[in-house]
């Protein structure tokens, strides 16, 4: 059993425990490990059950999830279980270039190019769909009153509400492609085909528009006084929460990548002139760095400050905050889709080879997930160790993880959170302890 009290040994990763029990007239208590104190990434959970007709069985939650169950004693759940295994599919279209965004709760929405928007239950079943007017290759945005925001290719933004009727649409001039995302007071940002960065209220109605070269695919990231975007015109945009230029940086070619945000304020993004870029908050460079083909993806950035980026020539980088490279990790064809970072450390990147790649942080393979076709869009996990994902023949998977939840970092994902919010500070998906829950039933 690997866990320790907060006055013991110090084993690294740890999660605080705090523990609750639900127990329909039974006794049933989790023995170990002890409530407030911490355990390694691995551990065991003991429970005791008893009831005078007997115990049918016992489950097992982590976060609110179930994670495994028992129906014989000694009721000894160890944790994690079942890694690397395929919990369920699911067929949602032909194609999907979306990432899905979650829900506390656990609801995953997922776009599709058949046009439609998914609302899927954690246990894999559609909840609704909503269809809109155009293929849809936007990811998702949850806003904190759960209404579900994505753009389509018929130029419209879309509100749906939770119960996946329309709220509102708004009109842009052509396509929109890049996903939406929201600031702190609700407004909502995202890129258009038609060159413009708009901001929308939470009512549907034009706040402002930012005109650039070119057309926008890249998704913007917020901080509390500057929204970053970049444009098929090569260049890098800082504007105000007003809609005013701030600053614009010139890359040698478009920028599709969406931005990461470090705490210390440098902004990362990546180019298809094959170069990351890292930027400090006033515009000026600090280092770039070279893949051997171009960035569409969106890096993402660890704990310690590493930042993870992937390049269609096929390999996964791990880059010092200096901009010098710790580790590469080549698959076998090109890469579009974001790595992600979870609670324990472990670092999740699929390809268009078919594969999801669990690696330790040094680079090492910890598994691998063969799907049926090539993965080109962004992970998300949630707090119960489940990690989703889609590929481009139109299924998404449902795969077990040690990761509980996101890592405590900055910019741990695409899009920053579970929401895909992309405000930075949004811990959406990020847990600083473990809640265990064991329910007992009788026979």
């Amino acid at each position: 059993m690997r866990f320790s009290l907060k006055s013991g040994l110090k084993i690294l990763p740890v999660i605080l425990i705090f523990l609750s029990i639900l127990a329909f007239a039974l006794d049933v208590k989790i023995i170990s490990p002890k409530n407030g104190g911490y355990v390694s990434s691995e551990f065991l959970v003991g429970v005791s059950a008893s009831d005078q007709k007997g115990i049918k069985l016992v489950e097992l939650y982590v976060n609110g999830f179930k994670i495994s169950e028992k129906s014989n004693e000694p009721y000894d759940f160890q944790i994690p279980v079942n890694v690397g295994q395929l919990k369920w599919k699911l067929q949602i279209g032909n194609y999907i270039a979306s990432s899905p965004a979650l829900t506390a709760d656990g609801t995953i929405y997922i776009a599709s190019k058949d046009t439609n928007l998914y609302a899927i239950s954690s246990d894999g079943k559609i909840e609704w769909k909503f269809k809109t007017g155009g293929e849809v290759f936007s990811s998702p945005a949850l806003g904190p009153d759960g209404t579900v925001y994505i753009g389509s290719s018929n130029t419209y933004l879309y509100a749906i509400k939770p119960d996946g009727s329309l709220k509102w649409k708004f009109k842009t001039n052509d396509r929109i492609v890049s996903s939406p995302s929201i600031g702190k007071d609700g407004t909502i940002y995202v890129g258009s085909y038609d060159g413009h960065l708009y901001a929308v209220t939470k009512d549907g109605k034009l706040v402002w528009k930012f005109k650039t070269g070119g057309w926008i695919s890249s998704s913007p990231a917020i901080t509390e006084n500057a929204i970053y975007f970049g444009s098929s015109d090569d260049y890098f945009y800082a504007v105000t929460t007003t809609g005013k230029l701030i600053w614009k940086f010139k890359a040698n070619n478009d920028i599709t990548s969406s931005s990461a945000i470090s705490n210390d304020g440098t902004i990362y993004f990546g180019s298809l002139d094959n170069f990351l870029y890292s930027i400090n908050s006033d515009g000026t460079p600090k280092w770039k760095f070279e893949t051997g083909d171009d960035i569409v993806s969106s890096p993402v950035i660890g704990p310690d400050g590493t930042i993870y980026a992937t390049s269609k020539d096929g390999y996964l980088y791990a880059i010092s905050s200096d901009g010098t490279q710790k580790w590469k990790f080549k698959t076998e064809k090109e890469i579009t889709s974001s790595p992600l970072i979870g609670a324990d450390g472990k670092i999740y990147v699929s390809s268009s080879d078919n594969m999801l790649y669990c690696l330790s942080s040094d680079g090492q393979l910890s598994w691998s997930f063969k799907a049926a076709a090539a993965i080109i869009s962004s992970p998300a996990i949630n707090l119960g160790g489940t990690i989703y994902f889609t590929t481009a023949n139109g299924i998404i998977y449902a795969v077990q993880t040690s990761s509980f939840g996101l890592a405590n970092s900055s910019w741990p994902k695409f899009k920053g959170n579970a929401c895909n919010t992309a405000l930075f500070g949004d811990k959406s998906g990020i847990s600083s302890y473990l809640e265990l829950k064991a329910i007992a039933y009788s026979k």
